[in-house]
């Protein structure tokens, strides 16, 4: 009787248990592979909107400096325009002083009134470029304050793409783990 009870148990109950235990291990080995599913699926997210961060700012790079060039234009061409207006300005300020010079020594009263016309047109002309190179002066430096300000806002951009590098680096060694 305990030998057919025996048998019993080995015939019916042991399958019953091993099914559930077989139930458990398909179970969990489903349950795992469900969380990896929803990790990838977190980890895919988080990519895409790197991804779409990273184009942005590529966006707002190029943007930036095709700004910083026009900017950089901008202060060379305002200083190429006041490095004329001083070399007019030492022209003129030597022919004022070669007429001043032909003045004194001429005796000719015409030529002296002549020469007095041009020296007052030297010194009108004179004042002119003064005026202009104020302004110029100005120009400049207004154009060196936005080239200043527009590499800043480059470099703003840059740091942001390294922090970007530094996320996307994070995300490959977190998954080459």
């Amino acid at each position: 009787m305990i030998r057919s009870f025996s048998v019993f148990v080995c015939l019916f109950l042991l399958p019953s248990i091993a099914l559930g235990q077989r139930d458990t291990t398909e179970a969990q080995s489903l349950k795992t592979i469900a969380d990896e599913i929803h990790q990838l699926r977190r980890e895919l997210k988080t990519v895409s909107v790197l991804s779409q961060r990273v184009q942005i700012a590529l966006s707002r790079l190029h943007n930036q400096e095709t700004a910083l060039e026009r900017a950089r234009d901008r202060a060379e061409n305002a200083r190429m325009q006041l490095g004329s207006i001083r070399s007019n300005e030492r022209e003129l300020t030597h022919m004022l002083q070669q007429n001043k010079e032909t003045q004194l020594r001429s005796t000719d009263p015409v030529e002296q009134r002549h020469l007095e016309d041009a020296i007052n047109d030297f010194k009108s002309r004179l004042d002119l470029l003064a005026q202009e190179e104020r302004d110029a002066q100005a120009s400049e430096t207004q154009a060196d304050n936005e080239l200043r300000t527009e590499q800043t806002k480059l470099d703003g951009l840059q740091d942001l793409l390294d922090g970007l590098d530094k996320s996307l680096a994070a995300l490959d060694s977190g998954q080459s783990n």
